[in-house]
């Protein structure tokens, strides 16, 4: 009897705060509420939106740890963090020995219910700007929904979410991890000394860049495409996966998939390349010509491809 009464108890609590939300709403508000539970109290607010910019010191550690709202970080004349927030989620900003910190409002809690889904926090953002030739390693930049924008800038580090899209324009980076789940990571015009992207059933697309070491791709279901770019070395490990590679010129490639289809379009000649591939069940066309289940051809060259996959087709053309 007392168990069917909690249960009961917590639908009408559920029930009654969205509908007070649902009421601020109508009503042209943007009313919110959330019950912490590590201080078992409920936090309201009107969400009203403000805009400051905070000036900060020189870093060169950058910390960022968000949950919904978006964050981009950009070139700028100075070191700064502007946001445009609902008041009851300003930021935390810190400052300690070159490391800056920016993290999401009440990191210290346990929010059971949180009703201010209801009030529409798309047009919120984080920016970080950065001066123009400094050296800056973005590290632990973590979000659950957020979108992650990084351009014009030297930088080195990882960035993780989860159904947030990540996104890197005209950067000069060094060594550098993505991590995804649902979400999609865009590369376009970057350099790199190295790059990881870790993804589940999000895509990877990268167009016209440089990677100078290796590329590693992690995936699930998500696609990997690389367009007019130049990289030594592809390793990929995926399962349903499938990989496009178009224009492009990469010296080394390691792919094994499960049913997921690869078709590679080359700068280069064959005969630059040792070529070893292994299907099961898949199709297999080197320059047209269609072979079945297996291909291997040596070459004096240093470059390799090596593919193994189970029902997935391999498509690859040289010269294009």
């Amino acid at each position: 009897m007392k168990k069917r009464f909690l249960v009961i108890l917590s639908l009408l609590f559920i029930c009654g705060g969205i509908a007070l939300a649902a009421v601020g709403k109508v009503k042209g508000g943007s009313f919110s509420w959330r019950f912490d539970l590590t201080k078992f109290k409920v936090i309201a607010g009107n969400n009203d939106y403000i805009s400051e910019t905070v000036k900060v010191g020189a870093f060169n550690k950058l910390v960022v740890d968000t949950s919904t709202i978006d964050v981009n970080i950009s070139r700028g004349s100075e070191y700064s963090v502007s946001y445009y927030l609902p008041e009851d989620k300003k930021p935390e900003i810190t400052e300690n020995n070159g490391v800056l910190t920016v993290k999401g409002y009440e990191k210290n809690s346990f929010m059971v219910f949180d009703f201010s889904f209801l009030s529409s926090c798309d047009d919120a953002y984080i920016n970080v700007t950065i001066p123009d030739g400094t050296y800056t390693k973005v590290v632990d930049i973590k979000s659950s929904t957020a979108d992650i924008k990084i351009s014009s800038l030297n930088v080195d580090g990882s960035i993780s979410t989860s159904t947030g899209d990540i996104r890197l324009d005209d950067n000069e980076m060094c060594n550098f991890t993505l991590s995804v789940s649902t979400g999609d990571i865009f590369i376009k015009n970057c350099n790199f000394e190295s790059l990881e992207t870790k993804s589940s059933t999000g895509e990877v697309k990268i167009d016209n860049c440089v990677i100078n070491g290796n590329y590693i791709a992690k995936t699930s279901t998500g696609d990997v495409t690389v367009n007019d770019s130049e990289l030594g070395r592809f390793t990929l490990d995926g399962s349903t996966s499938d990989v496009t590679v178009s224009s492009s010129s990469i010296d080394n490639i390691k792919l094994e998939t499960s049913t997921g289809e690869v078709k590679l379009g080359l700068i280069g000649n064959e005969e630059d390349y040792t070529v070893e591939i292994h299907t099961s069940t898949g199709d297999i066309d080197i320059n047209g010509e269609e072979y079945e289940k297996k291909y291997k051809r040596v070459s004096s060259g240093i470059n390799s491809i090596n593919i193994s996959t189970s029902t997935g087709d391999v498509d690859i053309d040289f010269g294009k």
